[in-house]
């Protein structure tokens, strides 16, 4: 890695004096190409984020020269990989944003609002750690703070706690927990087991998933609820009406109890995604549920 930091500062050095000469326009935009080229062989994992490198190379170095850390001497290196941890980190959280949020796009404008919603907002619990403050208080605060009306801090709010909320689910202790854990409610500690005697409340549950499911089908999520469902020992009669199900996971199971569930992560790899996306699947999956049946 130290050669190429050593790379990318002899590659700086060089892009400075062309800065005050006339026609190199040419000669910036190779220098710009091989110091994105020593970013992407620095790691391969940056390939996957080639928008990030190539905007953050072009605005380091357009930025830099007149930084107050250049007239720190602090290396060029340095700076550029802190900006691009700064500036893929930026588009991991938007992708959640918008990932947690319908799909739809989120503009930065409306990514920096909503950081800064956030943060005012926790700001405000910070000055009263002692009073349990209403919602109604917080958004009054965060009022007289911000340049916004009530609706846009709520939709703001709302935006984030989705992005935040997601991922892997446990409970307060750590522990991992089903979608079904607080839908299929009974007297006993274990919600499941007093479900399964309430049968007609299982298949209001199934019809559920089915209906969000079928609002934008998803083979991957169609795994996933499969192996939820077997782990939970639901009990479905009327399998042809739920097509969420993947009926080659679930008949195989059927045919030998003793076979190993494939785990999330596994789910996850097959289909080239992480297992923090497909938690934020079932996670959505569990808030319809819970409006359902809160």
């Amino acid at each position: 890695m130290e050669q190429i930091f050593e790379k990318i500062n002899e590659l700086f050095d060089k892009y400075l004096k062309t800065l005050n000469l006339e026609n190199t326009e040419n000669a910036k935009l190779s220098i710009e190409q091989k110091i994105t080229l020593a970013v992407w062989d620095s790691n391969k994992n940056y390939r996957e984020f080639s928008v990030e490198v190539v905007e953050t190379v072009r605005e380091a170095l357009k930025y830099f020269p007149n930084s107050e850390a250049f007239k720190n001497g602090a290396p060029f290196s340095k700076y550029l990989f802190f900006s691009l941890g700064n500036s893929i980190n930026t588009s991991k959280e938007k992708d959640d944003f918008a990932d947690t949020n319908g799909g739809f796009y989120i503009s930065d404008d409306k990514y920096r609002r909503i950081k800064k919603v956030k943060k005012v907002c926790d700001d405000i619990r910070k000055m009263y750690p002692d009073q349990d403050l209403q919602e109604s208080f917080i958004i009054e605060k965060a009022e007289e703070i911000l340049d916004m009306d009530e609706d846009e801090i709520l939709e703001c709010l709302k935006m984030s706690k989705a992005t935040t909320t997601g991922g892997d689910l446990e409970n307060d202790d750590g522990d991992k927990f089903s979608i079904f854990d607080t839908m299929l409610e009974g007297d006993d500690k274990n919600p499941l087991e007093s479900a399964l005697v309430a049968k007609e409340q299982v298949e209001s549950v199934l019809r559920t998933i089915q209906k969000v499911w079928e609002k934008k089908p998803d083979q991957m999520l169609s795994e996933l609820l499969t192996v939820e469902i077997l782990r939970a020992n639901l009990d479905i009669d009327n399998m042809e009406d739920y097509t969420f199900l993947n009926k080659e996971i679930y008949n195989a199971y059927l045919a030998d109890p003793e076979r190993k569930l494939t785990e999330e992560s596994e789910i996850a790899e097959k289909y080239g995604m992480t297992k923090s996306a497909a938690s934020k699947k079932l996670y959505r999956i569990r808030e319809s549920l819970k409006k359902q049946y809160r």
